[in-house]
């Protein structure tokens, strides 16, 4: 597997996977740049139990790219799902409940192996919970009122939320001002996607909301491509 390191995709939900953008699908260019002749693909779906409906998505949305495989690395973590993973040329973290699927990827040592899959060129690609995973920080709300950050995978700088636009992204808003001093944030707003490259260039498709903390007040940007003609196919 190559060396160099492919943007990370960060999902609000599954339906960037099913669009295309100037005639092209969102995993287009970053697919073309395996090497290798036969690409396994590898879905982690602990944060949603492996729920099987969702690793049907998963399947349909990597047909466009002939793989040579597709596997559900399941909560039980057999020696061949390790073996599996370890070799993924396309790692996807599921949704689902973010701190769930975190402890699990920690308890099963699978932290260290996506790490060294994203060095070694591997494409991650994080959906609703996924993408918070891949970021610098989860987050969940305590029975206080207050929130809580648990450390991720930090692959992506910044701390990230997904399709919580209808409550004005306040949970990610507390997280930005109990986190570290000049941490940013964004917020996939249903149907978007963030792509993460390695020389720190945010490339949104779909709108893209951006926080920051200065002064002790909470900034916005709002995001947009340079051109918008996704369709769905």
């Amino acid at each position: 597997m190559e060396s160099t390191l492919k943007p990370i995709f960060l999902l609000a939900d599954s339906q960037p996977l099913f669009k295309t953008y100037e005639g092209q699908y969102l995993l287009a260019d970053a697919h073309k740049t395996f090497t290798d002749s036969d690409l396994l693909a590898a879905y982690i779906g602990a944060s949603n139990d492996d729920n099987p409906a969702y690793y049907e998505i998963f399947t349909y949305a990597m047909q466009p790219y002939a793989l040579e495989e597709c596997r559900m690395i399941r909560r039980a973590f057999s020696a061949e799902d390790r073996d599996f993973l370890q070799n993924a040329h396309i790692i996807l973290l599921a949704g689902g409940d973010t701190r769930k699927g975190w402890r699990w990827m920690e308890e099963k040592g699978v932290v260290e192996i996506i790490r060294e899959r994203y060095v070694k060129g591997g494409l991650l690609i994080g959906v609703s919970a996924g993408a918070i995973q891949l970021g610098i920080c989860g987050h969940s709300a305590a029975d206080n009122g207050d929130i809580m950050l648990f450390e991720t995978l930090k692959l992506v700088p910044f701390c990230i939320d997904a399709h919580r636009e209808k409550n004005d992204w306040a949970e990610l808003k507390k997280a930005l001002r109990r986190g570290r001093a000049n941490m940013r944030a964004f917020g996939l707003p249903f149907g978007s996607a963030l792509v993460y490259h390695s020389e720190h260039k945010m490339q949104p498709f779909g709108p893209v909301d951006e926080f920051y903390v200065r002064n002790g007040n909470i900034y916005h940007n709002l995001l947009l491509p340079d051109n918008e003609h996704w369709s769905v196919t």
